[in-house]
């Protein structure tokens, strides 16, 4: 008979557990559509555009306000990054990205952590996407930043640059969080009932490596 030649334990073990933390969550926190209307919110002034998409290696500075003696009109969509991370099982991660799809130049996006304030602009500020439009007409404008530790909230602005002329045109907006700046994606907590059926498996395979005399 042919003798049975069992892998080392310590390999067996580093491959159940992760086999426990497999597969990857879905960064995905939002995808849908914005759109500015004429029943929307105004404000006097509106963000500058200087060209720099914020990113990850540094905060970026609130760019400062333009045209304050107009009155633009604006919408905000409000998510809950902490009840996302509860209802899919997934660790919150600070790392997050946006994605715009919109060849408007008439409208301006940007982020702000817990809420936004139309007199106030620059407060709570995370970043924006620094121009409008996608690139040469076809790639989404892109814009990146860390969420503070102190909130889960996250509010996505859309403005008009233009006075009524950002009206009824579109953006689609994608946002994703990922666990670190090298595009790791959320891992989900690992489940009680999961951790105990693999406590099970590893001690039915103690006990069978123990009487075959290899323990």
């Amino acid at each position: 008979m042919k003798a049975l030649h069992l892998l080392p334990l310590r390999v067996l073990l580093s491959a159940g557990l992760l086999a426990a933390a497999a597969p990857s969550h879905a960064t995905n926190l939002y995808s849908g559509t914005m759109q500015l209307t004429a029943t929307d919110a105004s404000q006097l002034g509106r963000m500058t555009r200087n060209n720099v998409a914020s990113d990850w290696s540094v905060p970026k500075v609130y760019p400062g306000a333009s045209s304050t003696g107009s009155t633009f009109r604006y919408t905000t969509l409000t998510l809950d990054l902490g009840a996302f991370a509860a209802a899919n099982g997934a660790v919150y991660a600070p790392y997050i990205q946006v994605s715009i799809d919109s060849t408007s130049v008439n409208t301006f996006f940007a982020a702000y952590a817990t809420s936004y304030s139309a007199t106030s602009q620059g407060t709570n500020y995370l970043g924006d996407s620094g121009a409008s439009g996608n690139i040469f007409g076809v790639d989404p404008q892109l814009f990146r930043f860390v969420m503070p530790s102190t909130t889960q909230t996250l509010v996505i602005l859309m403005n008009e640059t233009v006075v009524d002329a950002g009206l009824n045109q579109p953006g689609t907006v994608l946002v994703e969080a990922f666990r670190d700046s090298s595009f790791t994606n959320l891992a989900p907590v690992p489940e009680p009932a999961g951790v105990a059926l693999f406590g099970l498996g590893l001690a039915a395979l103690l006990a069978v490596w123990r009487a075959r005399g290899v323990a």
